[in-house]
């Protein structure tokens, strides 16, 4: 999340600044190299714990619900804790204005400490989840905090520079996390995943407590201050939210789709939605969702293409782990090693984007639509051959190209939906677009492994009960359907009713995939709705007169995709550090 231009919305059209109102010099421009580096100490252990923890879980988890007996939850893992991030995220950046950086990224620490202590320790599923969701709430400002802090210390310029530092550790989470969980899943216990982040936040808060000292504003009246803040909004967002994923993921496995539960969840999350749109329009002073955004097409499409993008991306993320380790009897270590071929491949595409963003700049067509229809493409291709071809017997090298291409696919795809919302709002706007970006993503996550997860369960259930008693008693059938670990266990099967088990986990589990190229295909129609940057709409001139400044905008087969970006943040982040409170 990036910091929401407060000012701006405060000073009239026909109002100017005088030289006492004008936003103090950047305090990045003072500070010495180890100063620097001992902030970024801070900022980079936050980024990269965050990051760590959404991948190293994705290899543990099948371990974590057979240890429990409770793998019909295993979706509920990640859920859980993407719908407090998505709970908690709106809120964090405007409190951030109000009661300083430094507390609110110190409280999202301790939050996400004490969610990291639960997990380790949980003594059962439902703990486990609670701790999960705890965590989640911590996590929800770690990042967008640290790319906040950026902006205040540096001018736009510098900026590119330090957040690489940050994406640097988002990359080195990408590549450790699924080995490391597999790793501690294998050689000691997947409780690790989380007892891991114990050292590495109390460095961080003793980094951030000690070296993150920033000018701050003075307020007069924090009574008047957090009655900007949409709590309201922020509520019923969240009831929104947890009542469609609710009965979409527990709908057809412990309720009946028909049952009381499921009907009144749906028609209290369509209320919800119905009093939070109100409120944005009629209520909130400064609302989570400003009503002119939600005016802008182009907008909304890169909101939702990342939607269905998340949806189909974590899908993956958590189920070719099942895959691996319980059809094909992988350890936990092999198939952390597998899901690398994923993120790899996201992670080399961010250091390659640049370069494929300038080729496209030379072609006939506007170049962020096409590389978001080329990504979206490539992202449909690599679903459509893993939700196809996936079989027992698909060599392990070709599964990894597969896996490869659908990674590849990944990291073009959310770069451009995220560069697609920045180009097309004005300046002020940009830190909210953004925010409500990775909102939007968080959202197709949580939902796509809710459906996915019913769809697991009910029809292992299904296949299950056509298994006759003779070949495997259905107490045993009870017991792998809490403990999938069980199949692979020697003794526990004989060698034919193994298989016969098996085979319900691969007709389910591509079930689950085919419904994940869905996802892909509605991503790559609604990515068709985005709309290029204004100079590429305005054939390479703008309101302001651009063309001539530019020498003809396109006279060298540019189209100023970057100018505008570099433009745009710049604008958003020095009229944002005029006014936030940076302490």
């Amino acid at each position: 999340m990036s910091p929401e231009p407060t000012s701006v919305e405060k000073v009239d059209a026909d109002q100017t600044m005088t030289a006492a109102e004008a936003p103090p010099p950047l305090p990045g421009a003072a500070l010495g190299t180890k100063r620097i580096l001992s902030i970024f100490v801070g900022l980079v252990l936050a980024v990269f714990v965050s990051a760590l923890d959404e991948t190293i879980v994705a290899t543990a988890s099948v371990k974590i619900t057979s240890d429990f007996n409770a793998f019909a939850l295993y979706s509920w893992i990640p859920v859980s804790y993407l719908v407090a991030i998505n709970s908690a995220q709106p809120l964090y950046g405007k409190f951030s204005d109000i009661l300083g950086r430094r507390p609110v990224l110190v409280f999202g620490l301790v939050i996400f400490l004490l969610g990291s202590a639960g997990c380790g320790w949980a003594p059962n599923m439902p703990f486990f989840l609670a701790a999960r969701a705890v965590a989640g709430i911590g996590a929800g400002g770690l990042v967008g905090m640290a790319y906040i802090i950026i902006s205040d210390l540096f001018p736009i310029e510098q900026c590119p520079k330090y957040q690489g530092f940050l994406s640097g550790g988002f990359a080195l989470a990408a590549v450790l996390g699924p080995v490391l969980g597999g790793v501690f899943t294998s050689e000691a216990t997947w409780r690790w995943c989380f007892w891991i982040n114990l050292p590495m936040v109390g460095i961080t808060l003793v980094a951030v407590l000690l070296l993150l000292n920033l000018p701050s504003r003075k307020i007069n009246s924090y009574v008047n201050e957090l009655k900007r803040v949409d709590v309201i909004g922020a509520f019923f967002l969240v009831a929104t939210i947890a009542c469609l994923v609710l009965p979409l993921g527990l709908g057809g496995n412990f309720w009946r789709w028909n049952s009381p539960q499921v009907i009144v969840l749906f028609i209290i999350s369509a209320l919800s939605l119905a009093i939070f749109l109100w409120v944005q329009l009629r209520v909130a002073a400064e609302p989570i969702i400003p009503v002119r955004l939600l005016k802008n097409v182009g907008l909304i499409a890169a909101w939702f293409t990342l939607f269905f993008y998340g949806m189909a991306f974590i899908t993956f993320l958590y189920y070719v782990p099942v895959w691996s380790q319980v059809v094909e009897g992988m350890t936990p270590i092999t198939s952390g090693l597998q899901l690398l071929a994923i993120l790899g491949a996201i992670v080399i595409n961010g250091f390659l984007y640049e370069h494929f963003l300038k080729l496209a700049d030379y072609l006939p067509f506007p170049p962020l639509r096409t590389m978001l229809a080329v990504g979206c493409s490539i992202h449909l291709l690599g679903a459509i051959l893993i939700g196809s071809t996936f079989t027992p017997h698909l060599p392990k090298g070709v599964q990894v190209v597969f896996l490869l291409i659908y990674g590849l696919g990944c990291g073009m795809t959310i770069q451009t939906s995220f560069i697609s919302a920045v180009v097309v709002v004005d300046p002020m706007d940009i830190a909210m677009a953004n925010s409500l970006a990775v909102l939007f993503q968080n959202l197709g996550d949580a939902t796509g492994l809710a459906i996915s997860g019913a769809i697991l369960r009910a029809t292992l259930q299904a296949g299950f009960r056509k298994i006759s008693a003779d070949v495997v008693n259905p107490s045993t059938l009870s017991q792998i359907l809490d403990n999938p670990d069980l199949i692979n266990q020697p003794g526990f099967l004989p060698d034919a009713a193994r298989g016969i088990v098996k085979a319900q986990f691969v007709k389910s589990l591509q079930l689950v995939f085919r419904v994940t190229i869905a996802f892909a295909g509605v991503a790559l129609i609604v990515g068709f709705f985005t709309r290029p940057p204004p100079k590429e709409q305005k054939g390479g001139s703008d309101a302001n007169g651009d063309n001539e400044e530019n020498g003809g905008g396109e006279a060298n087969g540019r189209t100023g995709v970057e100018d505008d970006v570099e433009k745009n943040l710049g604008s958003s982040k020095r009229e944002s550090s005029g006014s936030m409170d940076t302490s």
